[in-house]
């Protein structure tokens, strides 16, 4: 027989608000998607049809926006392209500044 330790007389055990927020938010990811990521998500997507031209004045790359869009939906697709594409270009300054001339164009556009 198994001893199971109970709570002195006269008291009980209420479990704490934190332990039944921390068991209720694990099982909120594994619900789906909230009907706000879809909509951003679907929003989000529109990008990809945008021309080479168009993303190039945003300063993004096709295969960021490609990149960004494949996304699980729980991950801001918008952040997660803003933040890659702000690396790139520190990353790009750095080259240049460090003299090893400059990066080459991403896109070749028809006269």
């Amino acid at each position: 027989m198994t001893f199971i330790p109970t709570a002195p007389a006269g008291r009980f055990e209420i479990p704490s608000i934190r332990a039944f927020a921390r068991r209720f938010f694990a099982g909120a990811s594994r619900m789906g998607p909230t009907p706000d990521q879809i909509a951003a998500r679907h929003a989000f997507r529109r990008t990809v049809r945008l021309s080479d031209r168009m993303l190039d004045d945003i300063g993004v790359t096709r295969a960021e926006v490609t990149q960004a869009a494949m996304l699980p939906i729980h991950i801001n697709a918008a952040q997660w392209l803003h933040d890659t594409a702000k690396k790139r270009r520190i990353a790009e300054a750095e080259m240049l500044t460090r003299g090893k001339g400059r990066p080459q164009s991403r896109h070749i556009y028809p006269n």
